[in-house]
């Protein structure tokens, strides 16, 4: 849940409380909440629900990435946080903090290691595709356990993102999640699969966990 109120001219975004930790956490770090294969593909499915949502309502995230998606210790369920650098752009109008159609958040950001080729390498304006790329990177570190990219140092990523290398980790990644995930990295942004289409996907993945106790 998420209350959003306007104070002069700020608006404050007041959050639930999720008594969990957050994916990066979960991923990497010694945590009591373990995720199996089937769990990985309902936070997948919840995160792709969300990011479908707020692309309905013309919302840009902006900054996907494990650390921003929580996970309930009891329940599993996810949630997609960390909303300060999201581009609302007509979603704000009605709170007096922009024009319709005027940007609110920056014309890009995110996290280096999760942006689209098109912001790290030209500086183009976020649209909902690099949204869907951060998306993919944060559901294939999710599936492999392994961080997307291996760099000697951050320097390095603009060099393999010019090449039009693939992500590393995708060589981890189980045959049968290539079709989930790979759509989601193309360097095209045109070609990248949409949130409602992953989705679909997704559904259809988690009908085989529920109808006939298919593991992943």
């Amino acid at each position: 849940m998420m209350v959003v109120s306007r104070k002069e001219h700020q608006l404050l975004i007041a959050y639930e409380y999720i008594h969990g930790a957050n994916l990066e956490e979960i991923i990497h770090k010694s945590c009591p909440i373990k995720l199996n294969g089937n769990d990985k593909m309902f936070v997948a499915l919840e995160i792709g629900m969300a990011v479908e949502y707020i692309h309905g309502r013309h919302i840009i995230h902006q900054d996907i990435k494990p650390a921003n998606i929580l996970v309930s210790e009891r329940s599993k369920t996810a949630y997609l946080t960390d909303w300060g650098l999201a581009n609302m752009k007509d979603s704000l109008a009605q709170f007096g903090a922009a024009a319709p159609g005027e940007m609110c958040g920056p014309r890009y950001a995110g996290s280096e290691l999760y942006m689209a080729p098109e912001l790290l390498l030209n500086n183009e304006r976020c649209t909902s595709m690099s949204d869907m790329w951060s998306l993919g990177l944060t559901c294939l570190e999710m599936f492999t356990d392994s961080e997307p990219w291996v760099l000697n140092n951050r320097g390095a990523l603009p060099g393999l993102l010019l090449k039009q290398r693939l992500p590393h980790a995708l060589a981890k990644l189980q045959s049968c999640l290539t079709e989930i995930v790979e759509p989601l990295v193309e360097y095209e942004p045109q070609l990248r699969m949409n949130a409602t289409a992953l989705v679909t996907r997704l559904k259809s993945k988690v009908d085989l966990v529920k109808r006939y106790g298919f593991n992943f």
